[in-house]
Protein backbone atom coordinates (compact mmCIF):
# COMPACT_ATOMS: atom_id res chain seq x y z
CA UNK A 1 0.00 0.00 0.00
CA UNK A 2 1.38 3.31 -0.98
CA UNK A 3 2.09 5.56 2.13
CA UNK A 4 2.00 9.59 2.05
CA UNK A 5 4.61 11.83 3.83
CA UNK A 6 5.12 15.76 4.05
CA UNK A 7 8.54 16.20 3.97
CA UNK A 8 9.84 19.93 3.62
CA UNK A 9 6.52 20.33 2.20
CA UNK A 10 6.71 18.14 -0.27
CA UNK A 11 4.07 15.24 -0.87
CA UNK A 12 6.32 11.83 -0.99
CA UNK A 13 4.84 8.54 -2.16
CA UNK A 14 7.08 6.19 -0.66
CA UNK A 15 7.32 3.06 -2.79
CA UNK A 16 8.76 -0.17 -1.75
CA UNK A 17 11.38 -2.94 -2.85
CA UNK A 18 9.96 -5.42 -5.23
CA UNK A 19 9.54 -6.15 -8.82
CA UNK A 20 6.76 -5.29 -10.58
CA UNK A 21 5.80 -5.74 -14.37
CA UNK A 22 2.90 -3.87 -15.98
CA UNK A 23 0.15 -5.39 -18.13
CA UNK A 24 -2.00 -2.26 -18.70
CA UNK A 25 -5.25 -4.73 -18.39
CA UNK A 26 -7.85 -1.89 -17.10
CA UNK A 27 -6.15 1.31 -17.84
CA UNK A 28 -3.15 3.84 -17.80
CA UNK A 29 -2.82 4.23 -14.45
CA UNK A 30 0.02 3.23 -11.80
CA UNK A 31 -1.80 2.94 -8.93
CA UNK A 32 -4.78 0.37 -9.70
CA UNK A 33 -3.58 -3.09 -8.72
CA UNK A 34 -5.24 -5.05 -12.12
CA UNK A 35 -2.84 -3.22 -14.41
CA UNK A 36 -0.29 -5.39 -13.07
CA UNK A 37 0.89 -8.08 -13.27
CA UNK A 38 -0.52 -10.72 -9.96
CA UNK A 39 -2.92 -7.42 -9.52
CA UNK A 40 -0.65 -5.99 -7.06
CA UNK A 41 0.02 -2.32 -7.44
CA UNK A 42 3.77 -1.42 -7.02
CA UNK A 43 4.66 -0.90 -2.96
CA UNK A 44 7.81 -0.25 -1.45
CA UNK A 45 10.70 1.11 -3.30
CA UNK A 46 10.37 -1.31 -6.80
CA UNK A 47 11.69 -2.16 -9.80
CA UNK A 48 9.05 -1.62 -12.63
CA UNK A 49 9.04 -3.33 -15.98
CA UNK A 50 7.44 -2.75 -18.91
CA UNK A 51 6.87 -5.20 -21.50
CA UNK A 52 4.33 -6.34 -24.26
CA UNK A 53 1.61 -4.75 -23.35
CA UNK A 54 -1.12 -3.09 -25.67
CA UNK A 55 -1.38 -0.21 -23.09
CA UNK A 56 1.78 2.21 -23.90
CA UNK A 57 0.45 5.42 -22.18
CA UNK A 58 1.31 4.88 -18.65
CA UNK A 59 0.38 7.72 -15.61
CA UNK A 60 1.75 8.17 -12.51
CA UNK A 61 -1.70 9.17 -10.63
CA UNK A 62 -0.24 10.05 -7.58
CA UNK A 63 -1.36 14.05 -7.19
CA UNK A 64 -0.24 17.50 -8.04
CA UNK A 65 3.51 17.62 -5.91
CA UNK A 66 3.84 13.93 -4.87
CA UNK A 67 7.39 12.84 -5.52
CA UNK A 68 7.21 8.55 -6.23
CA UNK A 69 10.04 6.86 -5.90
CA UNK A 70 11.01 3.37 -7.72
CA UNK A 71 13.93 2.16 -8.15
CA UNK A 72 15.48 0.61 -11.61
CA UNK A 73 13.29 1.24 -14.60
CA UNK A 74 13.19 -1.47 -17.04
CA UNK A 75 11.88 -1.95 -20.79
CA UNK A 76 12.07 -5.41 -22.03
CA UNK A 77 13.18 -6.13 -25.73
CA UNK A 78 8.91 -7.09 -26.57
CA UNK A 79 8.21 -3.26 -25.04
CA UNK A 80 6.49 -0.99 -27.69
CA UNK A 81 6.54 2.83 -27.99
CA UNK A 82 5.86 3.71 -23.95
CA UNK A 83 4.98 7.12 -23.21
CA UNK A 84 5.22 7.64 -19.38
CA UNK A 85 3.69 10.85 -17.75
CA UNK A 86 2.01 11.98 -14.84
CA UNK A 87 -1.71 12.87 -13.55
CA UNK A 88 -0.10 16.76 -12.24
CA UNK A 89 3.28 18.48 -11.26
CA UNK A 90 4.73 15.24 -10.16
CA UNK A 91 8.62 13.61 -10.03
CA UNK A 92 10.12 10.30 -10.20
CA UNK A 93 12.16 9.98 -8.58
CA UNK A 94 14.11 6.88 -10.47
CA UNK A 95 17.23 4.83 -10.45
CA UNK A 96 19.18 3.60 -13.67
CA UNK A 97 16.82 3.39 -16.85
CA UNK A 98 16.77 0.81 -19.28
CA UNK A 99 15.55 0.13 -22.61
CA UNK A 100 16.44 -2.90 -24.01
CA UNK A 101 14.03 -2.23 -27.10
CA UNK A 102 14.45 -0.65 -30.30
CA UNK A 103 11.10 0.87 -29.62
CA UNK A 104 11.17 5.09 -28.59
CA UNK A 105 10.42 5.11 -24.98
CA UNK A 106 9.92 9.27 -23.92
CA UNK A 107 9.36 9.95 -20.35
CA UNK A 108 6.66 13.21 -20.45
CA UNK A 109 7.22 13.14 -16.29
CA UNK A 110 10.01 15.26 -14.57
CA UNK A 111 12.76 12.72 -13.83
CA UNK A 112 15.20 13.02 -10.62
CA UNK A 113 17.97 10.48 -10.63
CA UNK A 114 18.74 8.94 -7.30
CA UNK A 115 22.61 8.59 -7.03
CA UNK A 116 25.04 7.85 -9.45
CA UNK A 117 22.59 6.40 -12.13
CA UNK A 118 23.10 5.10 -15.63
CA UNK A 119 20.61 5.31 -18.49
CA UNK A 120 20.88 2.50 -20.91
CA UNK A 121 19.68 3.33 -24.80
CA UNK A 122 19.60 -0.15 -26.30
CA UNK A 123 16.78 2.02 -28.02
CA UNK A 124 15.94 5.36 -28.24
CA UNK A 125 14.57 6.99 -24.89
CA UNK A 126 13.34 10.85 -24.86
CA UNK A 127 12.95 12.85 -22.48
CA UNK A 128 10.63 16.06 -22.62
CA UNK A 129 10.44 17.39 -19.08
CA UNK A 130 13.46 17.98 -16.48
CA UNK A 131 15.98 15.87 -15.45
CA UNK A 132 17.76 16.08 -12.22
CA UNK A 133 19.74 14.57 -10.08
CA UNK A 134 19.16 14.12 -6.10
CA UNK A 135 20.89 16.81 -4.00
CA UNK A 136 24.50 15.24 -3.29
CA UNK A 137 24.85 13.60 -6.47
CA UNK A 138 25.61 15.51 -10.08
CA UNK A 139 26.91 12.20 -11.54
CA UNK A 140 25.20 10.82 -14.31
CA UNK A 141 26.10 8.22 -17.19
CA UNK A 142 24.26 7.61 -20.72
CA UNK A 143 25.29 4.98 -22.29
CA UNK A 144 23.98 1.94 -25.30
CA UNK A 145 24.13 1.83 -29.04
CA UNK A 146 21.12 4.20 -29.54
CA UNK A 147 20.55 7.42 -28.49
CA UNK A 148 19.24 10.08 -25.82
CA UNK A 149 17.34 12.84 -26.88
CA UNK A 150 15.89 15.88 -25.33
CA UNK A 151 12.87 17.04 -26.41
CA UNK A 152 12.51 20.65 -24.90
CA UNK A 153 14.97 23.93 -24.52
CA UNK A 154 16.46 23.30 -20.64
CA UNK A 155 15.64 19.51 -20.20
CA UNK A 156 19.19 19.44 -18.44
CA UNK A 157 19.89 23.10 -17.18
CA UNK A 158 20.50 21.67 -14.03
CA UNK A 159 24.07 20.81 -12.13
CA UNK A 160 25.14 17.64 -13.94
CA UNK A 161 28.27 15.99 -14.60
CA UNK A 162 27.46 13.78 -17.44
CA UNK A 163 29.13 10.80 -18.58
CA UNK A 164 29.09 9.76 -22.27
CA UNK A 165 30.00 6.01 -23.01
CA UNK A 166 29.63 4.47 -26.63
CA UNK A 167 26.23 6.61 -27.04
CA UNK A 168 24.67 9.20 -28.93
CA UNK A 169 23.12 12.63 -26.77
CA UNK A 170 20.60 13.73 -29.71
CA UNK A 171 20.15 17.88 -28.54
CA UNK A 172 17.52 17.49 -31.20
CA UNK A 173 17.90 21.21 -31.86
CA UNK A 174 17.70 22.61 -28.55
CA UNK A 175 19.48 24.62 -25.90
CA UNK A 176 20.50 22.13 -23.48
CA UNK A 177 23.85 22.86 -20.51
CA UNK A 178 25.56 20.83 -18.09
CA UNK A 179 28.55 21.45 -15.78
CA UNK A 180 30.43 18.87 -17.36
CA UNK A 181 30.66 16.31 -19.88
CA UNK A 182 33.32 13.14 -19.96
CA UNK A 183 33.76 11.20 -22.77
CA UNK A 184 34.76 7.37 -21.93
CA UNK A 185 33.93 5.95 -25.08
CA UNK A 186 33.29 6.37 -29.13
CA UNK A 187 29.89 8.88 -28.59
CA UNK A 188 28.22 11.21 -30.92
CA UNK A 189 26.53 15.10 -29.36
CA UNK A 190 24.06 15.70 -32.62
CA UNK A 191 23.36 19.14 -32.36
CA UNK A 192 20.35 18.44 -34.50
CA UNK A 193 19.46 21.49 -36.15
CA UNK A 194 21.06 24.94 -36.48
CA UNK A 195 19.06 26.16 -33.16
CA UNK A 196 20.98 24.09 -31.25
CA UNK A 197 23.09 25.00 -28.56
CA UNK A 198 25.41 23.32 -25.85
CA UNK A 199 26.72 25.35 -22.65
CA UNK A 200 29.11 23.46 -20.54
CA UNK A 201 31.77 24.52 -17.78
CA UNK A 202 34.03 21.48 -18.69
CA UNK A 203 34.30 19.06 -21.58
CA UNK A 204 36.98 16.09 -21.58
CA UNK A 205 37.25 13.06 -23.81
CA UNK A 206 39.01 10.21 -21.48
CA UNK A 207 38.90 8.00 -24.43
CA UNK A 208 37.26 6.83 -27.51
CA UNK A 209 36.30 9.54 -29.76
CA UNK A 210 33.64 12.52 -29.48
CA UNK A 211 31.70 13.34 -32.94
CA UNK A 212 29.94 16.10 -33.29
CA UNK A 213 27.62 16.00 -36.08
CA UNK A 214 24.80 18.74 -37.36
CA UNK A 215 26.69 21.50 -35.83
CA UNK A 216 26.23 24.99 -38.19
CA UNK A 217 29.99 25.57 -36.71
CA UNK A 218 28.82 28.85 -34.94
CA UNK A 219 31.09 29.14 -31.72
CA UNK A 220 28.61 30.73 -29.90
CA UNK A 221 26.12 27.58 -29.91
CA UNK A 222 28.98 25.35 -28.33
CA UNK A 223 30.22 26.95 -25.27
CA UNK A 224 33.03 25.62 -22.83
CA UNK A 225 34.14 28.22 -20.36
CA UNK A 226 36.98 26.03 -18.93
CA UNK A 227 40.45 25.40 -21.40
CA UNK A 228 39.58 21.93 -23.36
CA UNK A 229 42.85 19.97 -22.87
CA UNK A 230 45.12 19.43 -25.85
CA UNK A 231 44.56 15.57 -25.72
CA UNK A 232 40.70 15.87 -25.46
CA UNK A 233 40.85 18.09 -28.48
CA UNK A 234 42.73 15.77 -30.37
CA UNK A 235 39.82 13.30 -29.77
CA UNK A 236 36.79 15.40 -31.27
CA UNK A 237 35.73 14.73 -34.70
CA UNK A 238 33.11 17.75 -36.46
CA UNK A 239 31.21 16.07 -38.97
CA UNK A 240 32.16 18.12 -42.05
CA UNK A 241 34.92 20.32 -40.42
CA UNK A 242 38.89 20.25 -39.98
CA UNK A 243 40.37 19.50 -36.65
CA UNK A 244 39.14 21.52 -33.49
CA UNK A 245 40.88 24.45 -32.08
CA UNK A 246 40.08 26.33 -29.11
CA UNK A 247 39.65 30.33 -27.49
CA UNK A 248 38.42 31.10 -24.12
CA UNK A 249 36.27 33.90 -25.79
CA UNK A 250 34.97 31.95 -28.35
CA UNK A 251 34.65 27.97 -27.50
CA UNK A 252 35.31 25.38 -29.52
CA UNK A 253 35.81 26.28 -33.19
CA UNK A 254 36.93 24.40 -36.14
CA UNK A 255 38.82 24.39 -39.14
CA UNK A 256 37.22 24.35 -42.48
CA UNK A 257 37.28 21.28 -44.74
CA UNK A 258 37.00 22.38 -48.45
CA UNK A 259 35.18 20.24 -50.58
CA UNK A 260 37.38 18.15 -52.74
CA UNK A 261 38.54 19.72 -56.29
CA UNK A 262 38.30 23.32 -54.20
CA UNK A 263 40.89 23.09 -52.14
CA UNK A 264 43.30 26.15 -54.17
CA UNK A 265 40.03 28.68 -53.59
CA UNK A 266 39.93 28.18 -50.25
CA UNK A 267 42.61 30.06 -47.65
CA UNK A 268 43.10 29.27 -44.11
CA UNK A 269 39.25 30.72 -42.36
CA UNK A 270 39.82 30.20 -39.03
CA UNK A 271 43.16 30.79 -37.30
CA UNK A 272 42.76 30.55 -33.40
CA UNK A 273 45.17 30.06 -30.73
CA UNK A 274 45.56 26.37 -28.60
CA UNK A 275 45.75 26.90 -25.49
Amino acid sequence: MLQNSVLAGVLTCQLGAATFTWDGSQDEFVSKKGNWSGNKAPSGNPDVIFGNSSQLNVQFDFGNGATTVVDDLTFLSSAGNYTISSDGTGVLRVGNVDNQSTSLQTFDIPLEFQNKETVLAGGPIQFNQAVTTKTGNSELTFTGSSEIIAGADNIFSGNIDLFLSGTTLNLSNTNQSFTSISVSGDSIIDFGGSSAALNLDFLDVQGGTLTVRNWTGDPGDFQVINNVDTNSLTNIIFEGWGDATWNPGDGVTPGIVPEPGSYGAFMTLFAVTLW
